[in-house]
């Protein structure tokens, strides 16, 4: 697989390439998808959820994930 270039090299300021544009478009659904599990699951109850998630996913989704539960946990405590 060869690098495709995700911003257009010589415009200023800088704007998409249509790579960074389709991966804008990805990256939008995937964050919104997220926001729709978190609402769905804000109110089950605790206990764990295995993930598998490929390593630089996983890197870049675990904080926020696990920080999403956290607050849906206390928001539930707190009601």
């Amino acid at each position: 697989m060869s690098a495709l270039p995700v911003t257009a090299s010589r415009a200023r300021p800088a704007r998409p390439a249509d790579a960074g544009e389709r991966l804008v478009v990805r990256a939008r659904r995937t964050l919104d998808a997220l926001e729709q599990a978190r609402h769905e699951l804000a109110g089950l109850a605790g206990g764990t959820l295995p993930l598998g998630t490929f390593q630089t996913a996983g890197r870049a989704f675990r904080a926020l994930l696990r920080g999403a539960f956290e607050r849906a946990g206390q928001r539930r405590h707190d009601n």
